[in-house]
């Protein structure tokens, strides 16, 4: 029986198989931690917004109207590969309008299904909101 596992790990097609394998998984790994980032025009527009406020958490990014007493919160989470920040410019007009405070988690990996949690987080600190909405 050892005898055929030696013969079968020696075998060139095997070998080479196995490290075209361990290649693209490298490959894959690589592509998948790097996240597609916010245009910098459109983040450096909102960031610039007077009217809104940006607060960074380590699991989320908060964006709200500035001395907004909003009670309704969307929670969001980014699609696969996308960083946080790259949703404020097209969520920037629903928190302009003082109608909700908006939630951006921040998954593992960027990969969504890493944190269905994050939610729960999100509401865990902020008590005050009192009608969820997730997305």
């Amino acid at each position: 029986m050892f005898k055929s596992i030696k013969s079968f790990v020696q075998n060139k097609f095997v070998n080479r198989i196995g490290i075209f394998a361990l290649i693209c998984g490298l490959i894959f790994t690589v592509w998948a931690i790097i996240p597609i980032g916010p245009v910098q025009s459109d983040l450096d527009e909102v960031i610039k917004d007077e009217q809104l406020e940006i607060i960074d958490k380590p699991n989320y990014v908060v964006l709200r109207a500035k001395d907004s007493v909003a009670t309704t919160g969307l929670i969001f989470y980014p699609g696969a590969k996308v960083d946080s920040r790259s949703y404020l410019y097209k969520l920037a007009p629903l928190a302009r309008q003082e109608s909700a405070v908006i939630f951006v988690t921040k998954p593992f990996l960027k990969y969504a299904f890493t944190d269905v949690n994050g939610a729960d987080k999100v509401r865990e600190e902020n008590k005050n909101i009192k009608t969820w909405i997730l997305g």
